[in-house]
């Protein structure tokens, strides 16, 4: 120690650097003549031994530590420490999270020139973080880390410029400065580019480019790259499909916290995409990505609880799960809430606030919700009987796919409720329906046959549709099937009000009970043989 009081603060300071920031550098060797520089006033050494401290070079890593280091440097006017003591306050790096902190040190900083500094203020206010939000001086603050020859500032303000976001648009500009970020091995701006050859924005639409961009963003380790990296390995975008290398990048991704990622990582650990098929996995990483408040992770998490997937079965907390995810506007939670009210799953049974999230959840796309308000109008659950709007609904949801709204459908053009009487387009509707699956869709083909309504009378083509119908599941065409075999063969009838009886569908309880009563008829008659 006597040797190093010696020593004058350059000489301190160019020992300590040629140890530390050397080919080879010897951290224990020079944290002697760091601390020495630092006890002399030094607010770069100070900020230096933060670092130290930060990432446990030479020294047993205390995040603590590295703050109070960098406290020191920022109030002596360092531009370094200052930036890093506000990215320590933005984090909640050995110090809780403080956003007018991280602002006014990212201020300090950028006022003394430091162009990341300048970079990461310019986040601060486009995101309103410690600050009023202002998306002009965002773009200012990008601007002239740019201009300071600070790559992600460059991308920052490229981004800016590519949708016009405190700054009139400039397409080409954009384009210009990401590929000038990239050559300078920015991710970010590698990520970027890829996106305007995805969406075709200010250059040619080329998937096989976007994959590239995104490859080299991947690699360098930036989350959202690998992400989306992931995405194209999935859906075969710009390269071959390939689900295990889908999952792998998804996973890196994950591991740094990125939520989309861990919530893919859990669908995959769910469905068994890429993986072998882990249901406590998709839990565990659900759960990552929900505790960041990630609306689709809240909704699957929340139907792991109502299946008891990988998880002790819940209805109070999955409603709370899916509820969050509803609230942010996620539009398959909102559907889910409607249905959790219908039927009283995990909350008290309440059919207006179940419109209500159907309402919501139909407003935002989804397909099975615009068949539930058709279904509500078309019943008159908790709204007056509108027939007008049920076939509103239900043909937005036909015309999107949706099975059964094509067979509710069907029966409005057969009765002429709410539109007009059109048996053929019936048919034709119970015929989609019938084809892609749907058991009562056969069973109404089969009444269609039975009378002649819109096709050729046929017994033998409706007592085909009928078994199709049974086949599938649905206990209305089992029971008439029951029905009509009571008098020629009570065996087969009792076999079938058995099967009746067991199937579960939408009107089970109400072919239960009829079932139930054909099948004591037919065991007192036997009985009395």
């Amino acid at each position: 120690m006597n040797e190093l009081k010696q020593l004058s603060l350059m000489e301190l300071m160019q020992t300590w650097q040629a140890l530390l920031l050397g080919d080879s550098p010897d951290y224990p060797a020079g944290l002697p003549y760091l601390r020495e520089a630092v006890r002399r006033g030094d607010a770069y050494s100070a900020y230096a031994l933060g670092c130290c401290y930060e990432n446990g070079l030479g020294i047993r890593r205390n995040l603590k530590k590295a703050v109070e280091y960098y406290t020191i440097a920022a109030a002596k006017g360092d531009a370094n420490g200052q930036c890093s003591l506000a990215w320590c306050y933005k984090n909640g790096i050995g110090v809780e999270p403080d956003k007018q902190k991280t602002a006014f040190w990212y201020t300090k900083a950028a006022q003394r020139g430091h162009a990341r500094a300048m970079n990461n203020l310019g986040l601060c206010y486009e995101n309103g973080i410690g600050v009023k939000q202002s998306l002009p001086m965002a773009a200012d603050l990008y601007l002239r880390s740019f201009l300071r020859g600070y790559a992600l500032g460059g991308s920052n303000f490229g981004g800016c410029l590519l949708d016009g976001i405190g700054v009139e648009q400039d397409v080409k500009r954009a384009i210009a400065l990401f590929r000038w970020a990239a050559r300078k091995e920015c991710p970010e701006a590698m990520h970027r580019l890829g996106w305007c050859y995805y969406r075709g924005q200010g250059v040619t639409q080329d998937y096989h480019s976007m994959f590239l961009c995104y490859e080299r963003a991947a690699k360098l380790g930036y989350h959202k790259a690998q992400s989306d990296l992931g995405w194209c390995y999935q859906c075969g975008y710009g390269t071959k499909k390939d689900l295990a290398l889908a999952f792998a990048w998804y996973l890196k991704a994950a591991k740094q916290g990125y939520a989309p990622a861990q919530c893919y990582v859990g669908w995959a650990y769910y469905s068994g995409s890429g993986t072998k098929k882990n249901l406590r996995q998709a839990v565990h990483w659900y759960t990552l990505a929900a505790e960041q408040d990630h609306a689709p992770a809240l909704f699957n998490l929340g139907l792991c609880f109502y299946n008891g997937w990988g998880v002790e079965q819940d209805d109070e907390k999955a409603f709370e799960l899916v509820r969050r995810a509803a609230e942010q506007n996620e539009a398959p939670a909102q559907c889910h809430l409607g249905w959790c009210y219908r039927i009283g799953r995990g909350v008290r049974k309440d059919l207006k606030e179940s419109l209500s999230w159907y309402r919501r959840a139909a407003a935002n796309g989804d397909v099975s919700a615009m068949f539930n308000l058709g279904v509500f109008h078309q019943c008159g659950f908790a709204t007056p009987i509108n027939y007008e709007l049920a076939v509103f609904w239900l043909t937005k949801a036909q015309e999107e796919g949706h099975v059964g709204a094509a067979v509710n459908l069907g029966e409005c053009y057969r009765l002429g409720t709410g539109v007009k009487k059109n048996i053929k387009k019936a048919v034709a509707l119970y015929q989609d329906a019938a084809q892609r699956g749907n058991a009562v869709a056969w069973h109404n083909l089969a009444q269609c046959y039975e009378a002649g309504h819109g096709v050729p009378k046929s017994a033998e083509k409706a007592g085909s549709c009928y078994q199709k119908a049974s086949d599938l599941g649905y206990s209305g065409a089992t029971l008439l099937l029951a029905q009509r075999a009571e008098h020629t063969d009570p065996d087969k009838a009792m076999q079938l009000c058995r099967l009746a009886m067991e199937q579960d569908d939408i009107l089970k309880e109400k072919h239960y009970h009829t079932a139930q009563k054909l099948l004591q008829k037919l065991e007192d008659e036997r009985s009395k043989q």
